[in-house]
């Protein structure tokens, strides 16, 4: 139930020419004409000095994981501090990885979007059945939920941002609904000197009760997408744009992560 959204910060892109097709291992097929665009969250194990050992999952092709590390891995982040001191710590980057086909092999470009606790796969939850009058409502509207992500890995609701098209007396039941859907999730805690830590996100979740989207709501969702198609093909590729077109970037954000961006490096 998560809206899909562009971050609000630009991406910081690196890129290189995979000298293999990217789906050759594996049993895969080759890989096609059309540019392809892959979200991401990568490991990433930020040493005292800022520089990172980037893992990513190991479910991908092994030569599109080594080069999305490779690049990620020439990233720098500020070094984490605790009691006044820089020490080590542990954050899952979510990046923007897009192929081009590029004279028989795949060019690849690798943009920083945010960093926090690794995310599940998909928000996704049942929510508890809501009252005829609310039914009849036909709300369609996007919350902005602000939970803590604790050491355990679980969420824990804070609190419930509300457009002004949803009335007070429904408001509860939104605030019980998302409460559900913080406690549901299951994340991997960010780490700083070894220790599991409490990270606060914000993430906008879209709610719909209406039998239908109503047409302002989708006119939003279509120029939302169109705007961020655009900036992902400034700022990756422009093949890219096609391939962003249909989708909407997640844009959870962390709110106190001990572990800050700092550039792109050289890509490694």
């Amino acid at each position: 139930m998560s809206r899909k959204t562009w971050s609000g910060t630009g991406l910081a892109v690196v890129c290189c020419v995979l000298g293999l097709p990217v789906w050759a291992d594996e049993g895969a097929p080759p890989a096609a004409a059309a540019p392809q665009l892959l979200y991401l969250q990568v490991r990433a194990d930020v040493a005292p000095d800022g520089h990172i050992v980037a893992s990513a999952d190991g479910k991908l092709p092994v030569v599109l994981r080594e080069a999305v590390e490779k690049q990620v891995g020439g990233w720098r982040f500020h070094p984490p501090m605790k009691e006044g001191a820089a020490v080590s710590a542990t954050t899952w980057v979510r990046v923007a990885a897009c192929l081009v086909p590029d004279d028989g092999n795949m060019r690849l470009s690798v943009g920083y979007i945010a960093n926090g606790p690794l995310q599940p796969e998909a928000f996704s939850f049942s929510p508890p059945v809501p009252p005829n009058s609310l039914l009849q409502q036909g709300i369609d509207t996007t919350l902005q939920v602000s939970y803590a992500v604790q050491p355990n890995g679980r969420g824990k609701l804070e609190s419930v941002g509300f457009e002004d098209s949803v009335p007070e007396r429904f408001r509860p039941w939104f605030e019980r609904s998302m409460k559900q859907w913080a406690s549901e999730q299951k994340f991997q805690p960010e780490r700083i000197d070894g220790q599991a830590v409490t990270t606060h996100l914000q993430t906008p979740v879209r709610m719909n009760l209406a039998a239908q989207s109503t047409p302002r709501r989708e006119l939003k969702r279509r120029e939302e997408a169109e705007r961020q198609a655009r900036q992902l093909g400034e700022q990756l590729n422009p093949a890219c744009v096609a391939a962003a077109q249909p989708y909407l970037v997640d844009s959870t954000v962390a709110l106190d992560s001990p572990v800050s961006f700092m550039d792109a490096g050289s890509g490694g």
